[in-house]
């Protein structure tokens, strides 16, 4: 009896403590439930903000797309750099934002900036590009140059512009550039880059005429169309021939190229047709091209194969990208 005495008497001297005890306890369990919820939404909201990333980069890379696309439809332009622009996504949740800029100290260098924005999270990407040819400097008539009559006849061009290292040839007639000379001799442009500018007019090369292109960079905005004489001269259509100069990138340097020859640059916007056949595959498109290249004869496969298609007219250097 006395035992039972003694335990009685004891839990009745302890009740306060237990009663402390569980609160801490019940304390302790609510902390680490309210620790828990709070490690969940902080995976949870890191998990949405990784999400955000990924999409974010995207966007930065689409933006980089984009200028290269610019740049490839702008190319023959004078720009005024820096340029900037932004898109935003259909949804309005996501923004890219874009510069174009010369790099300092080296001024056939451009950077692209791109940033992919989705909220409050950024990424960036960054590409630098060489170009093979400098910006040209934009004649504003080829009358100037002496290279077409006011009623779009080509003639003798070899007169260089004193303003620059490039000249442009911008088309801007109603009728269409022809190479139509009764004289067998051929008709030379020269330049380190012709462009052939309009879109809707065609540059056409008659029977028994002969153009000859000197320049390491050459775009054709429009058709070139080189045409054949069915009656009398059934076959034989004009002669376009592309040359280049010796300052060019060499076959050893170019996958497929020849040793020995050296390589300008071609764009074709439109079609080329020869004796009234489209060859399918070059519009749209830059081509490396070897020296004496005859255009005239790419309805024969050999020479079609010695083509070299590239993606765009730049050589990328570095392309790196890194978060805000």
């Amino acid at each position: 009896m006395k035992v039972l005495a003694m335990i009685n008497y004891y839990f009745k001297q302890k009740k306060g403590s237990i009663l402390v005890i569980v609160t801490i306890i019940m304390a302790a369990i609510m902390l680490l439930g309210s620790m828990f919820a709070r490690l969940s939404y902080i995976e949870k909201k890191i998990a949405h903000n990784q999400e955000k990333a990924v999409q974010a980069f995207y966007l930065a890379d689409s933006g980089i797309e984009l200028a290269l696309g610019f740049l490839e439809q702008n190319y023959y332009k004078d720009l005024d750099l820096p340029l900037n622009f932004k898109v935003k996504t259909e949804d309005n949740n996501g923004e890219i934002i874009v510069s174009l800029q010369v790099e300092e100290n080296d001024s056939d260098s451009l950077i692209i900036n791109s940033v992919g924005k989705i909220g409050p999270v950024n990424e960036s990407l960054k590409l630098k590009i060489t170009a093979l040819a400098k910006m040209p400097i934009c004649v504003e008539d080829a009358l100037q140059l002496g290279w077409v009559e006011a009623d779009g006849l080509l003639k003798e061009g070899d007169k260089i512009a004193q303003d620059g290292e490039h000249n442009l040839l911008p088309i801007k007639f109603e009728l269409p550039v022809r190479c139509d000379m009764a004289d067998p001799l051929p008709i030379n442009l020269t330049a380190l880059s012709i462009y052939f500018e309009a879109k809707q007019n065609s540059l056409e090369i008659y029977p028994g005429s002969t153009l000859n292109i000197f320049a390491d960079l050459v775009v054709f905005r429009g058709n070139v169309i080189l045409s054949d004489c069915a009656e009398t001269m059934p076959g034989s259509p004009g002669q376009l021939f592309l040359y280049v100069s010796s300052a060019c990138t060499p076959g050893e340097e170019i996958k497929g190229g020849h040793p020995g020859k050296y390589y300008g640059i071609v764009y074709f916007e439109e079609e080329v047709k020869v004796n009234n056949v489209t060859l399918d595959g070059l519009k749209g498109n830059y081509y490396y091209f070897p020296s004496d290249f005859p255009l005239h004869r790419l309805v024969e496969e050999d020479i079609y194969n010695s083509l070299i298609k590239i993606n765009y007219p730049f050589m990328s250097e570095h392309y790196v990208w890194s978060a805000n």
